[in-house]
Formats: structure tokens, C-alpha cells, sequence
């Protein structure tokens, strides 16, 4: 789940405008036996980020195999992020009587196409399976197991006995599809059940794909699969909550129920105000917490017309983290409890009272407009306005929590248009060979300008005939008298510009740059000057 939550933030910090996207995936169930799994319901779900996007029931034609087409959302990198994504999830559920329930991952169909191709490909931005099963020789195939069932026995933790009516439900199946990575048993429900009058529980056993990011590699169906049960209930009036993280889902018989312990919560209590500090009514909450567990779990609370939410049962963590959302406005993030050990260690639990969590409510579109330093002009190169919408937060156990900004891209004229939220808002040109930055508050009366400055270096503006564009073409720089010229990649402009940044440890000009695609030049040696923006050279 931490790998999940770090890559999340990371693309979200990056700036990775979210789109909305459909794609067909395919599977071929078979049973135990090795039979096609005729007829069969099979439940496909896809997420975007935590809200169930979209739930598609299909059936299994009589050779075993089903398609659907799902929605998905996707980051604007360069190429699509299917369920499985960082901001998407999504998984399929195969429920057969007399076999295991089965969490499969989501493929696309098996192309057609030529040869060499592989025969079936993961949701885009999914990385491929690991692997370890028996499914090598039809990789797009997902085997059932024999059925089983997993018993557990919820207790009080103050009095240690049994506590019957009480939720249990599956935290997160390690290494595996992303099934309740968040909000377990909510988005999940055939992982939910409760406790009879004897304080024990019965699970359906499963088998879950396991996920990995080797391309080259077969899905595998596991056996046996970590996961957290968390368990709640209320008792003489007071609601209990508790987790047991070293719950594994195993045919193999136990010789004794796994136990949870359950004990007292506490009360957390906040307000959602937007820029002005004015409340705001039907915004969503959901909490995260350090460590991880089934905090994260618990359902949204709605603000009321006070712009107040309340939990009504927070379990013991260290760190708790309150997030907001509401169409139409960014999303709002607060720290809303601290302390350095946990609580519920002989301690009291009293009710959390959380800071205040802002959300800026979309303002109209902006017009921003970049101005180069040294001309007064439009900047010579394509660049992209990007805005901060929140800068998140910085967790020594999460990494950065959503941090989030969007994005536009620039015309010729140097102008770029988006909409920012009310109040004040970061922003800053990004393209090669450029630096500048600076602040809008929105509303604003007139256009904003930021001024560039270039950098000291060498931009290149490559152009060519070639139908392939760039694609393939390695880039070289070196001095006249032949000593090659160290350079990082600019990943924020387009394969037709480059820049090198000239410091104080590159060796003295004058300079030449080449290019080769596939081991064939197709530039030679040709000498670039920094007082030039950019120098033009031509690729064959």
C-alpha cells in the first residue's frame, strides 16, 4: 500500500492531468480441472483513485473466456494508465461455486496482430505478471482453485471475550491485484462478513494474481495471499475497532482461529472551509493514517451545513491525515492528529479536534502570458503552464501525500489558458532552456505575465523530413577539439529541442553537436553558439 500512496503522490506532485478513458479486457477462465468455466458471473470493477468508477457484470461464453469494455481514468504522461495504474485500480472477480473466489487482474485481449507481438497485454500502465503459476502456455488465462474457507475469532481486548455481530473485512491482498488497497470491504463486498455468537468468523478463501513490473513475464495464481483483517462493532454502546495485519488466506488447516483484538476509539471532529475561511456543506472526508491500517478503510464522512464531519470511531495510529473533495474545487488536505506513540498504549483516547482543512472552490479560465526576458517576445520554444493546486504534505513513513497541479499547454503567442482555483496560486512556464516562476491570485482584472529568463547553455531546435520525427535519435555534444560534453536529459520539452546547460565544471567551447539514429548519422559534427536561441540544426 505504501508503494501504491508514494507513486500516487508522485505523479500527482508531477503534475499529471487526469482523463477519463474506456478499454476492453478479456480473460479466459478455466476450472480446477482444467475445463472451460462456462457460463460463469464474472464482476469487473475499475476505480479512479479511491471511488469505484464503474462495476460491469458479464458472463463467461461456453470456451470459458469473457469481455467487457470498462471506463478507467488515466494520467496525460505520454500514454494511457489502465486500472492497476497509479490513480486507477481495478481487478475482476470470479465467483464459481465449489472454487476459491478469484481476483484476476485486467488484460486486454489477445491481438491479432504480427508476429513476435506478445499474445495479450496488461491494461495500459499496468505492469505485467509475475511469474510462478501454471499458466505459461496461455498467459491471458486465469485458473480456479478448489474451494476452502478461513475462520477467525474477534475478542475483546479489555476483557478478551468473544464479540459477536461484529464487521470484519480484508484490509489489502499483498502482492496482488489492487483489491481493497483502499477502502476495504466497501468497494470489495464479497470480502466482508461477521461474527457469529461465539465471536468467530468464516471466509470464503480466495487466490489473487500477483502483480509485478517485469514485462516479459506470465501471470501466476497464488495460493496463498497476505492480507489485513480489520474488524469493528459496537459494544455496550461504545464502538470498537482493531486489526490483525498477519492474517494469510490459506487452504492449508490451521490448528487454531486467527484472532483479532478489539478496542476503544475515540471521536474525530473538523471543519472544511474554503479560501475566504467560509464553511462548506457536502464535502466528502476520508482519513490516512501512519501506520497504515484500517483508518484508511473507513468510508467518507460528509460535511454538514456548518461544514463539520465527524468519525465517530478513530482507532489507535500515530498520524492521522484528513482529505477533502467536492466537485468543482480542489482538494483540501490537513494533519489532523500527531503525537509520537500510539495511542491506546495505557493512554486515555479523548475526542480529536482537527485544524481547520481548506478547499478552494474552480474559478474562470486565465489567460497567463510568458514573456522572454531578452527579447520582450513569445519564449522561442514550446513550453507548458503549470499550476500548483496543493503543495501536500510531507510524511516520513508516506512520502509526499497529494500534492496536486494541472497543466496547459502554450500557444505560439506565449499564452496559455486555465482554470485555477479561487486565491493565491503558484505557477511557472516549464520548457527547455527556460526558468521563471511566479504567483496569480485568482480573481484577477487583468493578465498575468511571467518573464523567463534563459539559462546559460546551448538550445538546439532539431528539424527533419524524416516521418519517423526524433523517434530514436541519440543526441551527442562535445567540444571543437573533441571532448564529449557531459549533459542530463530535460525531460519538459519535445524530442525536436534540446538543451545542455553550460556550468562551471563543463569544459570551454566552442561546441558541435551530432545525431544518430539506429547506428547511422544522421546530423553531422555541427557547431552551436549559446549566443544563439535556438541554433537550427537539420536531421536526415
Amino acid at each position: 500500500m505504501k508503494l501504491s500512496l508514494c507513486l500516487l503522490a508522485l505523479l500527482v506532485a508531477l503534475g499529471c492531468a487526469v482523463a477519463q478513458e474506456t478499454v476492453t479486457v478479456s480473460r479466459k477462465i478455466l476450472l480446477p480441472d482444467g475445463k472451460p468455466a462456462a457460463g460463469v458471473k464474472v464482476i469487473i470493477r475499475s476505480f479512479a483513485q479511491v471511488k469505484l468508477l464503474q462495476e460491469v457484470e458479464a458472463t463467461t461464453g461456453q470456451d470459458g473466456v469473457v469481455t467487457a469494455t470498462v471506463q478507467y481514468r488515466s494520467f496525460n504522461t505520454g500514454g494511457p494508465q489502465g486500472p492497476g495504474g497509479p490513480t486507477s485500480y481495478g481487478y475482476l472477480v470470479v465467483d464459481v461455486p465449489g472454487c476459491a473466489l478469484a481476483f484476476g487482474k485486467l488484460l486486454a485481449p489477445k491481438p491479432a496482430a504480427a508476429a513476435g507481438a506478445p499474445a495479450v497485454g496488461p491494461m495500459p500502465g499496468f505492469g505485467a505478471p509475475t511469474t510462478g503459476g501454471g499458466n505459461k502456455a496461455d498467459e491471458n488465462v486465469l485458473k480456479l482453485a478448489p474451494a476452502y474457507t478461513q475462520t477467525g475469532l474477534v475478542v475483546d481486548a479489555a476483557t478478551k471475550q468473544p464479540v459477536p455481530n461484529a464487521s470484519v473485512f480484508v484490509g489489502s491482498l499483498a502482492r496482488s491485484v489492487p483489491v481493497n488497497i483502499y477502502w476495504a470491504g466497501h468497494t470489495c463486498k464479497e470480502l466482508v462478513t461477521t461474527t457469529n455468537a461465539e465471536g468467530i468468523f468464516t471466509l470464503r478463501g480466495v487466490t489473487a494474481e500477483t502483480l509485478s513490473s517485469s514485462w516479459d513475464s506470465m501471470p501466476s495464481v497464488g495460493g496463498s495471499t497476505q492480507a489485513g483483517m480489520i474488524a469493528y462493532a459496537t459494544a455496550d454502546g461504545n464502538v470498537l475497532g482493531g486489526e490483525n495485519a498477519r492474517f494469510s488466506f490459506s487452504p492449508t488447516p490451521q490448528a487454531t482461529p486467527q484472532r483479532i483484538e478489539i478496542g476503544p476509539t475515540t471521536t474525530l471532529t473538523g471543519k472544511v472551509v474554503d479560501h475566504a475561511g467560509k464553511p462548506v456543506a457536502g464535502v466528502k472526508v476520508r482519513l490516512d493514517g501512519v501506520p497504515q491500517g484500517w483508518i484508511t478503510c473507513l468510508p467518507y464522512a460528509t460535511t454538514d451545513a456548518e461544514g463539520i464531519y465527524i468519525y465517530q470511531a478513530i482507532t489507535a495510529t500515530e498520524r492521522i491525515y484528513a482529505f477533502a473533495e467536492k466537485e468543482q474545487y480542489i482538494n483540501g488536505r490537513v494533519q489532523a492528529y500527531a503525537r509520537g506513540r500510539r495511542m491506546g498504549q495505557g493512554d486515555p483516547l479523548p475526542p480529536i479536534a482537527a485544524p481547520n482543512l481548506t478547499i478552494r472552490a474552480l474559478g474562470p479560465m486565465v489567460t497567463v502570458r510568458a514573456i522572454d526576458a531578452t527579447t520582450g517576445k513569445a519564449p522561442a520554444v514550446p513550453m507548458k503552464l503549470s499550476v500548483t493546486l496543493t503543495e501536500g504534505i510531507r510524511d516520513e513513513s508516506m512520502g509526499w501525500i497529494l500534492g496536486e497541479s494541472t497543466s496547459a499547454p502554450m500557444a505560439a503567442n506565449g499564452t496559455a489558458t486555465i482554470r485555477m482555483p479561487y486565491g493565491r496560486n503558484e505557477i511557472r512556464f516549464i520548457g527547455p532552456g527556460y526558468t521563471g516562476s511566479g504567483s496569480v491570485d485568482i480573481p484577477c482584472k487583468d493578465t498575468p505575465t511571467l518573464t523567463m529568463t534563459r539559462r546559460t547553455g546551448i538550445l538546439v531546435h532539431f528539424v527533419t523530413d524524416n516521418p519517423l520525427g526524433m523517434k530514436n535519435v541519440i543526441k551527442r555534444m562535445r567540444t571543437v577539439d573533441g571532448k564529449a560534453m557531459p549533459f542530463s536529459t530535460d525531460p519538459f520539452g519535445p524530442d525536436d529541442y534540446w538543451f545542455v546547460e553550460i556550468h562551471r565544471q563543463s569544459p570551454p567551447g566552442p561546441y558541435e553537436v551530432s545525431a544518430t539514429r539506429g547506428g547511422v548519422e544522421v546530423c553531422p559534427w555541427t557547431r552551436v553558439d549559446p549566443a544563439v536561441w535556438p541554433n537550427e540544426i537539420r536531421v536526415k
